[in-house]
């Protein structure tokens, strides 16, 4: 199932700003002489600010709907959005983590589907152009997906409701 029209855009800008509100969280000590050494020095430094968890988002429920992703991957770049275990790795297990309080939130399931880049963006110039709501989003390498954006084809962070790009995430 995908959505149409103004519904689709406004499903995939609030599914994007949940994935990313989600993704924060807090962040442990940098500071590799203190874990390393256990050491208790203390230095004077400027107060650290917290980002706040609480995000702006409505509360909605998407009633089981499928998020569809269109992910590449090719041998230099892995543009996945979702992952389907965690598996330990800081990154992969921080994206699982992040989808499945997303999916748990708002009654909705991830869906991905993987091919290279090449292939990927293809498929996602001909469905853009054609207007066609196959995924919800889609994941390119930036070098190919310029050529959507010269085409008008891509969405810009910055008209999407729920994005704010001068929050901490």
């Amino acid at each position: 199932m995908y959505l149409k029209g103004k519904k689709s855009i406004r499903f995939i800008t609030l599914l994007l700003a949940c994935l990313m509100a989600a993704s924060c969280g807090e962040s442990g000590s940098n500071d590799p002489d203190a874990t390393a050494s256990g050491g208790s020095e203390t230095t004077s430094s400027a107060p650290e600010t917290v980002a706040s968890d609480k995000d702006e988002l409505p509360e909605k429920d998407f009633e089981g709907r499928e998020f569809k992703v269109l992910a590449c991957e090719s041998t230099a770049y892995k543009g996945y959005i979702d992952v389907e275990e965690s598996n330990g790795d800081i990154l992969n297990d921080s994206i699982y983590e992040s989808n499945r309080a997303v999916e748990d939130r708002f009654n909705v399931v991830i869906k991905q589907e993987i091919l290279g880049a090449v292939p990927a963006n293809e498929t996602a110039t001909k469905l853009l152009a054609a207007g066609d709501h196959e995924y919800d989003i889609m994941s390119m390498t930036d070098r190919l997906a310029l050529q959507q954006a010269v085409q008008g084809l891509l969405i810009s962070y910055a008209d999407m409701p729920y994005i704010d790009l001068e929050k901490d995430y």
